[in-house]
């Protein structure tokens, strides 16, 4: 026990030396919407109202992901906006994921040696299984993006409870076959009813841990308990924990259909082509899993071909059927391969969610940080257990060290690379040239740098406008590249052409409008107020207008927009930006935001009495307590304005 004690510690150990390079001050993407433009996460105490803001203020997936969003609270209460504080969080996170891998896999191998016909692994095969599976997993480098990109913690966070949960659940497995019941019984009931809530709080995949439970009765304990009563206890609540979320969710699709088909209207992909795409994705994963390959791995997967037919491409029909190969060689083999049954089903019911229905981006590496656990634990289990005169124990785990070696080396290049923020974006452009958002990322990076002499300035600028224009060629949908040619421009005081305008002026209006469309416009909006962008307002309400006029800007994305344009109208007509921010409370009720920032804009108007009848109105909506420091300063502005003519 004391050697195993000391191998899986010196694992993590080189885990946490491994990624120790990439742990640099940068925040990505997503991080800022989330986190460093996302005022509620900036709490400066731990007053109960703060915290529950912070937790209510995320805005991805269909519950906010609470957890999450509280633990980045906690984050900037204790270092700040410090980036590299929010990744050792990160790293700490994976760190004791990869303990709980390796708990899960040597209890479950253990489990089901008692299983009549099930694996039979000595002890020390067992220990090397769950040590080698733990040390890919660790190691590899799909898993990057959940370390070093912030805000995918949630991705980890969500993991670390379907992991604790599917470890309580084994543990409980164990007591109920040594007879005690009652022990083995709260373990099974935290899993299930405590740690698959947690999970889904951090992210919605944890919703798939039952699943995954069942899973694992089906291929490797195969329901084996002491009595038939746990016997049929277990088995009911399994599948009662199974089917009754599964029904749940079915019926509230159902009834709220446009949370699939809503997100479609901005996507450049049907239902039916996202679902063929994805056969071809899933295979790259698995490829991906099995040997990474570092010029394929990246932050943007954007340049990856739509399927639109089973023939076009013609992979397409070949990655389907090959799934449905595989998922019913797992199905016939469930009794007799049951490690490849587990694997597999792991694997595809991990991406059961996000490579399905759901409108989502078509590919990301961080979607594979459970599932690859599947497909490692095949290889791992395959490798050891293997038992055959022609290939000693020795090669075979001389194989499986080559592998974490290989492993340990890319992701410790990975990590190296993504140190530097320039040259990580400068290789995602490399590696991936039909990329539109890695040529917009590093355009937006050269925009920003000011170059030490006049001539370098100029190359910069030139540089970024390069990788703009090409970010604009290749994609006829995503309006980021016009917008960063409109931008460098206007934040040189230079001349912006009428061409790019009209141009961008019909992909407004025409365009599936994306959230990376809405991110756009809104943030030129707010170079535009900050008064580092120099556009003429008229080429601002432009924009804003063609925005408007596109049927496929709807709901959330909609009032967004509306609250944007309204800061742009507000000092040449306060009555349309209050005109617009209606519209927009209409369309988002919910978000408390902007009944408050209508209250403010009140204020500003002059419209005090109106302004005070608002925020009555606000304070008694459920949701309101939290922002009771608002609402108590917003008060205070009104008296203060309703007195000044008095004294």
């Amino acid at each position: 026990m004391v050697k195993q004690f000391l191998a899986i510690m010196a694992l993590l150990a080189v885990t946490a030396l491994c990624y120790s390079t990439g742990i640099s001050n940068y925040f990505l993407l997503d991080d800022g919407v989330n986190i460093t433009k996302n005022p509620a996460i900036h709490i400066t105490d731990l007053k109960t109202s703060s915290l529950e803001l912070a937790a209510i203020s995320g805005n991805a997936g269909l519950g906010n992901r609470p957890i999450s969003m509280l633990t980045f609270a906690l984050n900037h209460y204790i270092s700040g906006l410090n980036a590299k504080h929010f990744k050792l969080v990160n790293l700490s996170i994976h760190l004791l994921n990869g303990l709980l891998v390796f708990v899960f896999f040597k209890l479950l191998l253990t489990l089901s040696q008692k299983n009549n016909g099930g694996l039979k692994l000595p002890e020390k095969a067992i220990f090397l299984v769950a040590l080698f599976v733990t040390a890919l997993w660790l190691l590899h480098p799909l898993n990057l993006t959940s370390v070093l990109y912030v805000v995918q913690r949630m991705t980890s966070l969500s993991a670390f409870f379907v992991l604790l949960g599917l470890t309580l659940y084994v543990f409980g497995r164990k007591k109920l076959l040594e007879d005690k019941a009652l022990q083995g019984l709260i373990l099974i009931s935290s899993s299930i009813l405590l740690a698959t809530p947690l999970a889904v709080l951090s992210k919605e995949n944890g919703v798939l841990l039952p699943i995954y439970i069942l899973l694992i009765e089906v291929t490797l304990l195969r329901w084996q308990t002491a009595s038939d009563q746990h016997y049929k206890i277990l088995k009911l609540g399994i599948s009662l924990s199974v089917f009754i979320p599964t029904l749940l969710g079915l019926l509230y699709l159902v009834n709220n259909p446009s949370i699939v088909t809503a997100g479609y209207l901005f996507r450049d992909f049907t239902m039916v082509e996202r679902l063929m795409t994805e056969a071809r994705v899933l295979w790259l994963y698995i490829y991906q899993i099995m040997l990474p390959n570092i010029s394929m791995l990246g932050l943007y997967h954007d340049d990856i071909v739509i399927s639109k037919s089973l023939f076009n491409p013609a992979s397409t029909a070949i990655s389907v059927f090959g799934l449905l190969a595989m998922a019913g060689a797992a199905f016939k083999w469930r009794h007799k391969h049951p490690v490849i049954a587990f694997g597999i089903g792991f694997f595809l019911i991990g991406h059961s969610l996000e490579s399905s229905i759901f409108p989502l981006e078509i590919a990301y590496e961080h979607r594979n940080y459970l599932p690859a656990l599947g497909i490692l634990f095949i290889i791992s289990y395959y490798v050891v257990a293997f038992d055959t005169p022609t290939i000693s124990l020795r090669k075979r785990l001389s194989f499986l060290s080559f592998l974490v070696l290989l492993m340990l080396g890319v992701t410790s290049l990975r990590a190296y690379e993504w140190k530097d923020p320039f040259k990580m974006r400068l290789l995602e452009v490399q590696r991936h040239p039909l990329s539109a958002r890695a040529h917009a990322s590093i355009a937006g990076v050269y925009d920003n740098m000011p170059g030490e002499s006049g001539a370098e300035y100029a190359d910069f600028y030139f540089k970024a406008a390069e990788h703009y224009q090409q970010a604009a060629n290749l994609s006829d949908n995503d309006t980021t590249g016009l917008f960063g040619l409109v931008i460098i421009n206007a934040r040189r005081d230079l001349p912006i052409e009428e061409t790019q305008i009209a141009l961008l002026e019909n992909k407004l209006r025409t365009v599936p409008f994306s959230p990376p469309n809405v991110n756009a416009l809104i943030g030129t909006e707010r170079c535009y107020m900050s008064g580092k962008c120099f556009i003429q307002p008229e080429i601002m309400n432009r924009l804003f207008v063609a925005a408007l006029a596109n049927p496929t800007l709807q709901g959330g994305n909609r009032s967004m927009v509306l609250m944007s344009f309204s800061k742009v109208v507000f000092q040449e007509d306060k009555q349309h930006a209050i005109e617009l921010v209606e519209e927009a409370i209409k369309l988002a009720p919910h978000i408390m935001g902007n009944r408050l920032a209508f209250v403010d804009l009140l204020i500003a108007s002059g419209e005090l009495n109106r302004a005070a009848i608002e925020l009555k109105r606000t304070k008694t909506l459920s949701d309101s307590e939290p922002y009771e420091n608002t609402i108590n300063a917003l008060e205070s502005m009104i008296d203060n304005q309703i007195k000044k003519p008095r004294e």
